[in-house]
């Protein structure tokens, strides 16, 4: 079941309000500002507001379309009306005793906005705003009346209505058979003060004083929901309010990663960069000339082949191991020195187990003596001096 609060809103100007929450464990009430109600933990909220400011009535159905209907409503109306149309914001839903009718609720635009900046600026956002008279328990098809001291609500088996002070109340029978019509309700909520109304088809309930009560829970959905058209509650893609904030941390989150990302891919293009420079310096080091270099590690490789089968004895001995030291993980090279007798390569490797292969490789495919020297670590692994020793090999 869903905490559904619900707030009087008997009076726009008002400083504080009653309100009524009810969960699974029971309801509770009170009356506070908006601040404070506001406080109260919801999942969904209605407010009621004064029936005397909102005109409910039934209405034919104007012929045409859903489109062409409401269009067609606020002209049909507008004899009901003691203003303009456009000042007033409609709400209309079929009747369901009779499919030819329209029941229509209208309220100033004016003082819609004002009640819903009222209830914005306190964070408050309803799910339906409806006229208190709507709310009245009762089962469809039945007419219901509540009787307070100083005023009473009226909701007819049509779902339209009425608000008025208790002095009206006469009238308001006289124009509904006298002494009442067949199958109403009656909560007497004026103990004994309000001349009741008698039939047949009258059935008098006794009624809270506080008769608000009997609009604790109200309506889950009512087709005269003031909220809708141009005033429709607008949820972020549909989701409760308690889902809001995990949902802004798993963005954060997502957007940590994101960058994070974006600067391990800077940093390892960078890596990149500098070591194609490197290989291209140490290229044209070794193969000076005039030619572009493109594809350094490639050009290094077959540059050393040729070398080799001319018979140079330093590269020789280079391009001999130069196919198992360059797809190394991690290889830089970091320096060379060749004096006739042995080759001392100065490289930076991944780790120190990869150094320890790369000697055994070199040692099995050329069959030269190779040790390692002055090994150190690094910040991209361990960096030290591979020897191979220019006598012998295959």
């Amino acid at each position: 079941m869903s905490n559904a609060l619900l707030i009087y809103f008997e009076d726009a100007s008002a400083e504080e309000f009653h309100w009524s929450l009810t969960k699974a464990e029971g309801t509770s009430s009170g009356r506070d500002s908006l601040t404070v109600i506001a406080g109260l933990d919801h999942d969904r909220l209605t407010v009621l507001i004064a029936g005397e400011d909102v005109l409910v009535r039934t209405v034919p159905r104007p012929p045409g379309r859903e489109g062409q209907v409401r269009k067609a409503v606020p002209f049909v109306l507008e004899e009901y009306l003691a203003c303009e149309v456009d000042d007033v914001h409609l709400v209309s839903a079929s009747c369901s005793a009779d499919p030819s009718l329209l029941v229509v609720a209208a309220i100033d635009r004016k003082l819609f906005a004002a009640i819903l900046s009222r209830l914005e600026e306190a964070g408050l956002s309803p799910d339906q705003v409806l006229a208190d008279f709507l709310a009245l328990p009762g089962d469809d098809g039945e007419m219901v009346l509540l009787t307070s001291p100083e005023r009473f609500l009226a909701r007819e088996a049509d779902l339209s209505g009425a608000a008025m002070a208790v002095g009206n109340l006469a009238v308001w029978l006289d124009l509904h058979g006298g002494t009442g019509p067949e199958n109403l309700v009656v909560y007497d909520c004026a103990k004994g003060d309000v001349h009741l109304p008698e039939g047949d088809g009258v059935r008098v309930k006794p009624g809270p004083a506080q008769w608000r009560r009997l609009l604790s829970v109200g309506p889950k959905v009512h087709p005269l929901n003031l909220v809708s058209g141009d005033y429709r509650k607008r949820r972020r893609a549909g989701l409760p309010m308690t889902l809001i904030t995990p949902f802004v941390l798993l963005f954060a989150w997502l957007i940590v990663l994101l960058v994070g990302d974006l600067v391990d891919y800077h940093h390892l293009a960078r890596a990149e960069e500098e070591t194609r420079a490197e290989m291209v310096s140490v290229y044209k080091e070794v193969f000076p000339g005039p030619g572009p270099v493109i594809a350094p590690r490639l050009q290094m490789e077959q540059g050393l082949r040729k070398s080799k089968s001319r018979g140079d004895g330093f590269l020789s001995l280079v391009g001999g191991v130069a196919p198992e030291i360059l797809p190394a993980n991690g290889f830089h090279l970091l320096g060379l020195k060749y004096d006739g007798r042995r080759l001392a390569l100065e490289v930076e490797l991944a780790s120190l187990a990869e150094m320890d292969r790369i000697r055994k490789s070199i040692v099995t495919r050329t069959g030269r003596e190779v040790s390692t020297g002055s090994i150190s670590r690094s910040a991209k692994g361990v960096r030290g001096e591979l020897r191979i020793a220019a006598g012998g090999g295959r």
